[in-house]
């Protein structure tokens, strides 16, 4: 005859056997649920980034990354990688790893799209032609006077010589007897002078003027666009650079198609891009918005300061809007200015804030639910 206590136990036993059998059953179907039956966080009802531009400014950017990450959020640092130190990299990896972002600004911060890139002229008394020809074949720029076959100018445009860059190239035109040339736009400077764009013999005679030569966009931005994502990538281990941020705002579709091809998932340039999202292809991640604090809310500081910002936020929200706020140095908008931006940022639940390729990748997967065709005002 067993007793009450053994009765006890035994049926104990039964019933941690059933627990048991129960879960076993129990879990391996929970995991099998499909994924919309299990809570996700509310979609937002609008995105924001927050970014500076320029290696010259990663001091700015360390700090306002760490003061990001006091509140949750993730920035994007816009490298032109050509002089960036160790320290640097140093510096950016340990921000990578807390899940800020590194974009390409290309390796020599040069505009991708321009018009002429510099002007050149030859003048000397009683002379009847002047003559100039890029050979992209043989990487020369020459010039002939007077139809004579030996050139009056004669310059490599290599880029082991000493005319490697637009800057140097004009320096060296100028110091040829009776030539001048000057930059159209003083951040051509650094522009490779090997993408001189090849083609007719061009006159240059005084007579005409100063005549602009140009540069073939496309090799152009070809090379600054690939050599800036190695750059990054090599000096990143395992960090895959998914956005570009388009130098001095300027890109075109052929610059688009090319990040597209060297594996880029978007781009952000300037106040032309799209700020509202919709459904399908209505937001192009390779034309993101953005624009600089002060001209969207004033001086920090004024009395309607946070006013405008909250006003701002409001018809984001309204119209499903996603775009980015950036700077470059603190003469735009200091590490204090931005600390109490972001406390006021902070403050809206309804918008994500995050780096420019999170932002994107958010956008182009968000349910169908989520799209919201209207305009911003």
């Amino acid at each position: 005859m067993i007793d009450s206590v053994g009765r006890s136990k035994a049926n104990c036993k039964i019933q941690w056997m059933l627990f048991a059998i129960l879960l076993a059953v129990a879990l391996p179907v929970a995991l099998l649920l499909p994924s919309a039956l299990v809570a996700q966080p509310p979609f937002p009802k609008a995105f924001l980034s927050i970014a500076i531009d320029d290696r010259a400014n990663i001091n700015l950017w360390t700090e306002l990354a760490d003061d990001c990450a006091a509140h949750g959020f993730t920035t994007t640092f816009a490298l032109d990688t050509q002089n960036a130190s160790q320290e640097d990299w140093a510096a950016m990896r340990t921000r990578v790893a807390k899940g800020h972002e590194i974009a390409a600004h290309t390796k020599n911060h040069v505009p991708l799209v321009t018009e002429g890139v510099l002007h050149l002229r030859y003048y000397r008394p009683q002379t009847k032609s002047a003559i100039a020809r890029v050979d992209s074949a043989t990487e020369k720029l020459s010039a002939f006077i007077d139809n004579k076959d030996t050139p009056a100018l004669l310059l490599p445009l290599v880029q082991s010589g000493p005319y490697a860059s637009l800057g140097r190239l004009v320096d060296g035109i100028n110091n040829v007897a009776g030539f001048s040339a000057e930059l159209i736009d003083p951040y051509y400077r650094n522009i490779r002078s090997e993408f001189l764009s090849s083609g007719d013999d061009i006159d240059i005679l005084f007579k005409a003027g100063f005549t602009p030569l140009f540069i073939n966009q496309k090799r152009q931005a070809r090379y600054e666009l690939l050599a800036s994502k190695q750059e990054i990538e090599k000096n990143i281990p395992g960090y895959v650079c998914k956005t570009v941020v388009y130098p001095f705002l300027r890109q075109d579709a052929d610059i688009r198609s090319i990040a597209r091809e060297f594996g880029y998932a978007c781009g952000r340039t300037g106040s032309s891009g799209n700020l509202v999202t919709g459904a399908g292809n209505a937001y192009d991640p390779f034309k993101i918005w953005a624009q600089r604090p002060k001209v969207l809310f004033g001086e920090p500081g004024a009395p309607n300061f946070t006013e405008r910002i909250q006003a701002f936020l409001e018809d984001l929200k309204r119209n499903n809007g996603a775009g980015c706020i950036y700077s470059h140095g603190p003469e735009e908008f200091t590490n204090e200015q931005w600390r109490l931006l972001l406390k006021i940022l902070s403050k809206d639940p309804e918008i994500r804030i995050s780096n420019i390729g999170n932002m994107a990748h958010s956008i182009m997967a968000k349910p169908p639910s989520a799209a919201h065709s209207a305009s911003m005002p």
